[in-house]
């Protein structure tokens, strides 16, 4: 069985949008966060979820560090990113 879902063309800009915004409004946030974070930390500091943030890597040139198969993000890195996606 196959489930096809027809989001707004949108959609995923408006969620990167919404996840820039609720970052930028808790600036001092950053601060609870390492220098270096796994997929599900870096989900938490962008506030989204594991899936998004993979579609994010995919779709919308996320940077990030891959060694032996695992993710690391640099929140310096990810800050930068997020300013250059601000509507």
């Amino acid at each position: 069985m196959q489930l096809t879902i027809n989001l707004p063309d949108d959609f995923f800009d408006q969620a990167l949008a919404e996840s820039v915004a609720k970052i930028a409004s808790q600036a001092n946030r950053a601060d609870e966060f390492p220098p270096f974070m796994d997929k599900g930390t870096t989900a938490k500091f962008l506030g989204c979820s594991r899936g998004t943030l993979d579609k994010w890597i995919r779709n919308e040139n996320l940077p990030f560090i891959k060694i032996d198969g695992m993710y690391r993000f640099s929140k310096e890195k990810l800050i930068l990113w997020l300013n250059n996606h601000e509507m």
